[in-house]
């Protein structure tokens, strides 16, 4: 399994492309497992406004920086926590050679996925992952949460 941790979404960035290059392949088959989002998003239409194609603020910045290395949109699909069955969530992930996790709340996304079930399946992909911020917090076994905007009080 490669792990790519990065506390920016900074893999399409001059300085570490020529390292990610020789991980992230134009070929690759990406899922973005977009269960990272705030407590402020309740319902589909305000997880579209972070994630959908055309909208979302998140979307274009996940693909965008997935261009560089030659993977197109067609090449990406998204884990639609409002909308997709289980079923679908685990289909996603296994048919995928690369896994991103964005950035966010890495423990609400870590009850999302016990939620959702999908820990097993996570815990047993071997291909490639991309952690971004929360996400490379999230393959840790143990991490912190430092007091910040976002999260009034240290965290464990």
């Amino acid at each position: 399994m490669n792990l790519v941790l990065m506390s920016e979404p900074d893999i399409d960035k001059k300085w570490a492309y020529p390292t990610l290059k020789n991980i992230i392949k134009k070929e690759d088959k990406v899922c973005v497992l977009a269960l990272t989002f705030y407590d402020d998003i309740k319902n589909q239409k305000q997880w579209d406004n972070q994630y959908k194609k055309g909208i979302g603020i998140e979307y274009r910045l996940i693909t965008e920086m997935f261009k560089r290395y030659g993977i197109q949109e067609s090449q990406i699909e998204w884990i639609y926590y409002f909308s997709d069955t289980v079923e679908q969530m685990m289909e996603k992930i296994q048919s995928s050679t690369l896994l991103c996790i964005p950035g966010g709340a890495p423990d609400l996304c870590m009850k999302r996925i016990k939620e959702k079930k999908l820990k097993k399946v996570l815990k047993q992909y071997s291909k490639t992952i991309v952690g971004i911020s929360a996400g490379a917090m999230m393959m840790l076994d143990r991490y912190h949460i430092s007091p910040d905007s976002d999260y009034p009080e240290y965290k464990e």
